[in-house]
């Protein structure tokens, strides 16, 4: 969450220094970071999370935004210069975030949902929640590790993305699917058969692939889905189907940073999330990586 053009913002609006220390630096700006969200909340009034205020900057080169944002900032900062965080009326010191996630990543439940409150920001961006979700789970397979392509959109029947680890002899064909009330197979049902199948054998031909997943990613799922999985595994050349609830996928990522040269993509890692079939949940991969 250390961009570039945030720390500039920053910098200019002289909120900010960085050290030439890069863990001071970093430590400095994420508790910059949350006491800045939580003066957005107070006086919003309302929830405000990190990738809110990123995107604050992302947006503050245009002068209303710098000049709106210093304004709300600064004028707080001179009220309370001593930051507190309200809870139920009980005011308590501000903690630093013990997170490792970005916001590209920790967005990605509120996209699983199909949020209404992101509407204005995937319209402001040119997009869609749809399309936001399925590049954060994109980049979310390419934090992790893999060889990743993003497909999808604009190429026919074929699944949103690949993420392949060639050292260890696999590739997770997947697919986002952003639901307010959770994913439950329907019309969707013959044209994932279709594709995969295509797909499957295709892949295992030109990558000599030893195993194949199918993964299916919603913010939660209404069904079991054991007619899909007992066909895709009968029919394909596809070895597991998971459906992948979007909380795990935070958890992983969060795993994933916190010890990144010893959470390997192979079988002693994050594979075995993926050679089970049926639902994979946030707690299942705390428990699988301990």
């Amino acid at each position: 969450m250390y961009y570039t053009n945030s720390v500039q913002i920053l910098s200019d609006l002289n909120l900010y220094q960085p050290t030439e220390d890069l863990a001071d630096a970093y430590i400095g700006y994420v508790h910059l970071d949350a006491e800045i969200r939580d003066l957005f909340r107070q006086q919003l009034g309302q929830p405000v999370t990190l990738y809110d205020v990123e995107h604050v900057w992302w947006y503050a080169k245009k002068p209303a935004v710098v000049s709106v944002a210093a304004a709300t900032i600064t004028g707080v900062t001179k009220q309370e210069p001593e930051s507190k965080l309200v809870v139920d009326g009980i005011a308590s010191p501000l903690q630093l975030p013990d997170s490792y996630v970005p916001p590209i990543i920790s967005i990605i439940p509120l996209l699983a949902n199909n949020d209404p409150s992101l509407e204005a920001l995937a319209k402001a961006a040119g997009t869609s929640i749809s399309r936001a979700f399925e590049k954060s789970v994109h980049a979310a397979f390419t934090i992790l590790g893999y060889d990743t392509q993003l497909q999808g959109q604009g190429q026919g029947r074929i699944q949103d993305g690949l993420a392949i680890s060639a050292d260890h002899s696999y590739a997770i064909l997947w697919d986002a699917k952003a639901r307010q009330n959770g994913y439950k197979m329907g019309t969707d049902d013959r044209t994932i058969r279709e594709y995969i199948t295509t797909q499957s054998r295709e892949l295992k031909r030109r990558r000599h692939l030893r195993n194949l997943y199918y993964v299916l990613v919603s913010g939660s799922f209404q069904d079991d889905f054991d007619d899909l999985i007992r066909s895709l595994k009968m029919e394909t050349d596809i070895s597991e189907v998971c459906l992948v609830e979007a909380d795990a996928f935070v958890t992983m990522i969060d795993a994933k940073l916190r010890d990144p040269n010893l959470l390997t993509l192979g079988p002693d890692g994050m594979q075995r999330l993926f050679c089970k079939s049926g639902l994979l949940t946030s707690e299942d991969v705390r428990e699988e990586l301990g």
